[in-house]
């Protein structure tokens, strides 16, 4: 098909396009307090002018622009100044969804080091536990043997406790067998449950994606080894792929 461009000021081409099926409007989006260009298309939004801020910013006398706007239709006046009050929202959105972004990506950061120190602090609160119960199980082990030798008769068969030594020592190594069983199974147990599905693995240029710690959604537009760079909106900001949840 066939397509073009039209960059026009004139507020009856902007109303037709919107009536129009196979016609949309769109803007370049400004900061309406320095009618700075932020370089950003808007579609679906007529934009404004801004001829009247302009011409305030560069010293014209505001008696000069009140007659420049009597001379237009009313509406049409009223619509420029609405459009351009809804650039300025726009951009104050803009910047709250900005600093909520980045908000989230600190409250993630500091999340994942948390867990981090949490794990930390878990694994040796284990090891310590491990260290005690197995110092302490060598304790008994030690009183129980002490107690075989000392009924040990020297120059005797010593038959009923040498059977009774042996019975006790397949006891302790079946205990030390069903101990590492358990272990292991709680450990693998534990693994599973800390690890959620956030299927990153699944995440390349042009995934859905969001940021684990919020709802926020955005594509990948580029990876670099870890790097995920990701546009939230109208804001492109570099991610740990670990920091993600692949949506689609």
């Amino acid at each position: 098909g066939c397509y073009g461009v039209i960059t026009t000021h004139y507020a009856n081409i902007k109303t037709r396009a919107a009536k129009l099926s196979e016609a949309f409007n769109g803007s370049m989006l400004f900061n309406r307090e320095s009618l700075a260009p932020m370089y950003q298309l808007e579609v679906g939004q007529p934009g404004s002018s801004f001829t009247f801020e302009v011409a305030e910013i560069n010293g014209i006398s505001e008696k000069i622009i009140d007659r420049a706007k009597g001379k237009l239709d009313k509406r049409r006046v009223e619509l420029d100044g609405l459009l351009g009050d809804l650039h300025k929202e726009k951009s104050k959105l803009a910047k709250l969804t900005n600093k909520q972004l980045r908000a989230e990506l600190e409250a993630e950061k500091a999340i994942a080091e948390a867990e981090r120190l949490k794990e930390a602090m878990e694994n040796k609160e284990r090891n310590l536990n491990t260290q005690f119960d197995a110092l302490n199980t060598a304790r008994v082990r030690s009183t129980k043997l002490t107690q075989f030798v000392d009924r040990f008769q020297s120059g005797k068969p010593n038959k009923g406790l040498l059977e009774e030594i042996k019975t006790y020592l397949a006891k302790e190594k079946s205990k030390q067998e069903d101990h590492a069983k358990r272990r292991m199974k709680g450990k693998t147990k534990e693994q599973v449950k800390r690890r959620p599905n956030h299927q990153s693995d699944k995440i390349v240029v042009g995934s859905l994606v969001r940021l684990r710690s919020g709802q926020e959604r955005g594509d990948v537009v580029e990876i670099k080894g870890d790097a995920v760079t990701v546009m939230f909106g109208a804001f492109k900001t570099k991610v740990k792929r670990n920091q993600l949840t692949w949506l689609r």
